[in-house]
């Protein structure tokens, strides 16, 4: 369990794709976010299959976002969509159709792709859970360094179990490799020292929105 040290990380700004930078407080905890202006709410799951990933979605009731990981070499953030009376067409940020999910009150529930370095391992795997509370949710730390980048994404389950995956581009090449276990502060070679903080907006890139 991450417990109540992650109560003292406060808002730290990050830079998502070494593009983007998100602030603020927290998810569930009744935080604001400055790019949209409500409160947010983040839902999380186990992927059903032998992969165990985790998947999250981070929405504002309008606008949501979410990343999937299976903790190793297969994670995708989700591009910004529309929510339609609680029902959403998941898409990768580079357009790929990953699947479908429902929210209704605490629930979310849908299927899933999973992709690795941009091929997809398995596809229609489903999944159901809750919206988070405590320290469940979604977490997230980025930097840029030049022109190399990383960017790590960290799902929480209620209970405590996580999935994590680290994005890079170093000279010139993409690689997602499994995350270090989420702490306060943690170690992403060779950008240093870390600080992972909950993810509090449902924009996550430059050109947010899902193919219409």
């Amino acid at each position: 369990m991450i417990a109540s040290r992650w109560r003292h990380l406060g808002a730290v700004a990050a830079l998502l794709l070494a593009i983007v930078t998100v602030a603020g407080c927290g998810g569930t905890k009744g935080g604001q976010a400055t790019s949209t202006g409500g409160p947010l709410d983040t839902y999380v799951a186990r992927v059903q299959g032998p992969s165990k990933a985790c998947i999250a979605f981070i929405t504002n009731g309008q606008k949501i976002a979410g990343f999937v990981s299976d903790g190793n070499h297969a994670s995708s953030w989700f591009a910004t969509s529309d929510l339609e009376s609680g029902k959403l067409t998941i898409f990768s940020r580079q357009g790929f159709q990953l699947g479908e999910a429902t929210i209704s009150g605490d629930s979310v529930s849908g299927d899933i792709a999973l992709l690795s370095a941009g091929q997809v391992l398995q596809e229609g795997l489903h999944f159901e859970g809750r919206r988070a509370t405590g320290t469940a949710g979604l977490y997230v730390a980025a930097a840029k360094n030049g022109p190399d980048s990383f960017e790590a994404g960290w799902v929480v389950l209620p209970d405590g179990s996580e999935c994590g995956t680290v994005d890079t581009f170093l000279n010139g090449t993409f690689k997602t490799k499994p995350a270090p276990k989420l702490k306060a502060t943690v170690r992403i070679p060779p950008f240093g020292t870390q600080l992972p903080h909950q993810q509090t907006s449902v924009y996550f890139d430059v050109n947010p929105q899902a193919p219409s």
